[in-house]
């Protein structure tokens, strides 16, 4: 039997969702046909719900029936602009009434596979997140995870970074949902220093993130 996307988002998150709603998670699907677009779109979004506090905005790869990007965002706390439903047509929209994205965005499968693994905080990689532009220069690890929603710091291979060690954020973090937590992945820099894994403008679309 062949698996669907469906299907992975069942196995993800123990259910399939549908619509592409999952708590205060929403996952959409616009067939960006990379990141850099799926980043363009969801930096517009976030300016239009006019930066809430603890919005959570997240790029997916979907490689069914093709590859390409879906997005999901989600809501940590009540600060910031809740997204609603416009009356009538099930797309949800500012407070001003704006519609945000086309109701058909939230009804395919790569969106619910999106809302899913963002739910289940197994797969995501965040672009925007709280205390994102907090992160710029040279920072501790320590001072990454105490300014922002990173959790843990981690060096290729899966060791978790010292605290003290000093981390270049080449003004580009990109933390990913992996075993319940937004961590990011480094890799080493001059000096016994640590930089961010992913480079602006470095991971394709069908690269595995």
């Amino acid at each position: 039997m062949n698996r669907t996307v469906a299907d992975d988002a069942a196995r993800t998150a123990g259910r399939v969702v549908g619509p592409a709603t999952a708590g205060r998670v929403a996952g959409l699907d616009l067939d960006h046909d990379s990141i850099e677009a799926a980043e363009h779109w969801l930096h517009d979004l976030v300016h239009r719900l006019g930066h809430p506090a603890g919005l959570i905005a997240c790029t997916h790869l979907i490689y069914a029936p093709h590859p390409h990007v879906a997005v999901s965002i989600s809501l940590l706390g009540e600060e910031g602009a809740p997204l609603t439903a416009h009356a009538g047509t099930g797309a949800p929209s500012s407070q001003t009434g704006e519609h945000l994205w086309p109701p058909e965005a939230q009804d395919n499968d790569g969106a619910r596979l999106a809302a899913a693994e963002h739910e289940a905080r197994s797969a995501g990689r965040a672009v925007h997140y709280p205390g994102v532009d907090l992160l710029t220069g040279s920072l501790t690890v320590a001072e990454v995870i105490e300014r922002s929603a990173i959790e843990q710091v981690v060096m290729l291979g899966g060791a978790d970074a010292a605290p003290e060690t000093i981390l270049h954020t080449l003004d580009y973090v990109r933390p990913m949902w992996k075993d319940g937590r937004l961590t990011l992945v480094t890799r080493p820099a001059p000096e016994e220093s640590l930089a961010p894994f992913e480079l602006k403008n470095s991971t394709p679309c069908c690269a595995d993130h």
